[in-house]
């Protein structure tokens, strides 16, 4: 009597009447939540990462562009100096 018991418990179980079934699919889900948090996450992220990397190449672009200004200045400077120049 014991294994048929037993046998119709495990039955049961099978069927996913015992609720360990539904707990399965309720932690599937969460788990599914906190994945797509986390996709959402990364993608914010990786947007910010961008648009960080983005403004950084546009302020390093103005610094070459300064800099070579500077350079033409200096360069400029030194061809009307230089017949004074007597050293």
């Amino acid at each position: 009597m014991k294994t048929t018991l037993r046998g119709d418990l495990e039955a049961l179980d099978d069927l996913g009447f015992s609720g360990g079934r539904q707990a399965r699919i309720q932690i599937a889900e969460e788990q599914a939540r906190v994945a797509e948090l986390d996709i959402n996450r990364r993608r914010a992220q990786l947007l910010l990462d961008t648009a960080n990397d983005y403004h950084a190449l546009q302020l390093a672009a103005e610094q070459i562009r300064i800099s070579i200004g500077a350079l033409r200045d200096g360069a400029l400077r030194l061809r009307l100096t230089a017949p004074y120049n007597l050293s």
